[in-house]
């Protein structure tokens, strides 16, 4: 579920690829982004309040211009504006 949709906002494209960028990271990494607990509502407060590291990723590493709080900086800015 999209943060959109997790705070109760009405869905649109973004849920999709939202949904997309969680499966394809899943993917890449052999574990769930999100671990939450053992119920839905931990899920969703992982879903939106736990930061991403995007320097899990495979390869991440080469993308030598940014850092981790400058990606963390630009998610969480576009993440309150979009």
């Amino acid at each position: 579920m999209s943060p959109e949709q997790a705070s109760g906002k009405r869905a649109d494209k973004r849920a999709d690829i939202w949904s997309f960028g969680v499966v394809l990271w899943e993917m890449l990494q052999g574990k769930r982004l999100f671990s939450g607990g053992e119920t839905v509502s931990h899920t969703l407060a992982d879903v939106l309040r736990s930061p991403i590291d995007f320097h899990k990723l495979p390869g991440s590493s080469r993308c030598g211009h940014h850092n981790g709080k400058q990606e963390s900086g630009i998610w969480a800015e576009n993440h309150r504006t979009g």
